[in-house]
Protein backbone atom coordinates (compact mmCIF):
# COMPACT_ATOMS: atom_id res chain seq x y z
CA UNK A 1 0.00 0.00 0.00
CA UNK A 2 1.96 3.75 -0.98
CA UNK A 3 2.08 6.31 1.11
CA UNK A 4 0.19 8.92 0.67
CA UNK A 5 1.41 12.30 -0.81
CA UNK A 6 2.06 14.72 1.74
CA UNK A 7 1.69 18.32 1.20
CA UNK A 8 4.62 20.55 2.43
CA UNK A 9 3.45 22.82 4.94
CA UNK A 10 4.56 25.86 2.85
CA UNK A 11 1.68 25.00 0.56
CA UNK A 12 -1.03 24.63 3.33
CA UNK A 13 -0.25 27.37 5.90
CA UNK A 14 -0.70 30.41 3.18
CA UNK A 15 -4.31 29.61 1.77
CA UNK A 16 -4.83 29.38 5.82
CA UNK A 17 -3.24 32.70 6.11
CA UNK A 18 -5.46 34.37 4.03
CA UNK A 19 -8.77 33.06 5.71
CA UNK A 20 -7.23 33.71 9.16
CA UNK A 21 -6.15 37.71 7.94
CA UNK A 22 -10.37 38.74 7.28
CA UNK A 23 -11.37 37.03 10.75
CA UNK A 24 -8.11 38.29 12.74
CA UNK A 25 -9.58 41.74 11.57
CA UNK A 26 -13.12 41.38 12.29
CA UNK A 27 -12.12 40.26 15.77
CA UNK A 28 -9.52 43.42 16.05
CA UNK A 29 -13.02 45.51 14.99
CA UNK A 30 -15.02 43.99 18.11
CA UNK A 31 -12.67 44.53 20.34
CA UNK A 32 -12.33 48.10 19.75
CA UNK A 33 -16.48 48.40 19.67
CA UNK A 34 -16.33 46.38 22.95
CA UNK A 35 -13.71 48.66 24.61
CA UNK A 36 -15.43 51.54 24.02
CA UNK A 37 -18.59 50.69 25.56
CA UNK A 38 -17.21 49.15 28.47
CA UNK A 39 -15.70 53.14 29.12
CA UNK A 40 -19.01 54.68 28.15
CA UNK A 41 -20.94 52.42 30.83
CA UNK A 42 -18.20 53.39 33.26
CA UNK A 43 -18.42 56.92 32.60
CA UNK A 44 -22.14 56.47 32.39
CA UNK A 45 -21.95 54.59 35.52
CA UNK A 46 -19.74 57.96 37.26
CA UNK A 47 -22.22 60.20 36.21
CA UNK A 48 -25.47 58.12 37.54
CA UNK A 49 -24.12 57.91 41.48
CA UNK A 50 -22.66 61.32 41.15
CA UNK A 51 -24.50 64.20 42.69
CA UNK A 52 -25.01 66.65 39.43
CA UNK A 53 -23.28 69.98 39.71
CA UNK A 54 -20.48 71.83 37.47
CA UNK A 55 -17.34 69.78 38.76
CA UNK A 56 -18.61 66.15 38.57
CA UNK A 57 -19.76 67.24 34.77
CA UNK A 58 -16.54 68.67 34.22
CA UNK A 59 -14.78 65.64 35.79
CA UNK A 60 -16.88 63.52 33.66
CA UNK A 61 -15.95 65.32 30.27
CA UNK A 62 -12.76 65.66 30.68
CA UNK A 63 -12.18 62.21 31.88
CA UNK A 64 -14.45 60.69 29.10
CA UNK A 65 -12.51 63.29 26.27
CA UNK A 66 -8.68 62.37 27.59
CA UNK A 67 -9.73 58.54 26.97
CA UNK A 68 -11.36 59.32 24.00
CA UNK A 69 -8.22 61.21 22.76
CA UNK A 70 -5.82 58.55 24.04
CA UNK A 71 -7.71 55.47 22.18
CA UNK A 72 -8.14 57.69 18.63
CA UNK A 73 -4.41 58.00 19.02
CA UNK A 74 -4.02 54.50 19.57
CA UNK A 75 -6.00 53.82 16.39
CA UNK A 76 -3.93 56.03 14.47
CA UNK A 77 -0.62 55.31 15.22
CA UNK A 78 -1.88 51.27 14.33
CA UNK A 79 -1.92 52.65 10.57
CA UNK A 80 1.28 55.20 10.31
CA UNK A 81 1.43 55.72 7.03
CA UNK A 82 -2.66 56.65 6.59
CA UNK A 83 -5.27 58.71 8.47
CA UNK A 84 -5.18 61.69 10.07
CA UNK A 85 -1.57 61.58 12.03
CA UNK A 86 0.88 60.19 9.33
CA UNK A 87 4.61 59.63 9.16
CA UNK A 88 6.89 60.96 6.46
CA UNK A 89 8.74 58.48 4.84
CA UNK A 90 11.84 60.69 3.90
CA UNK A 91 13.88 60.27 7.15
CA UNK A 92 13.82 56.42 6.29
CA UNK A 93 14.52 57.00 2.32
CA UNK A 94 17.33 58.59 4.13
CA UNK A 95 19.02 56.43 5.72
CA UNK A 96 18.54 53.72 3.33
CA UNK A 97 20.18 56.01 0.60
CA UNK A 98 23.25 56.10 3.77
CA UNK A 99 23.55 52.35 4.04
CA UNK A 100 23.17 51.38 0.76
CA UNK A 101 26.48 53.45 -0.14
Amino acid sequence: MPLARQQHPESTALPTCQRLVPLARRVRASAQTVLVLRLCIVFGAFGLFTPPNATVTIALLLGALSTSGAIFLILEMNTPLEGLVTVSLSPMREALAVLGQ
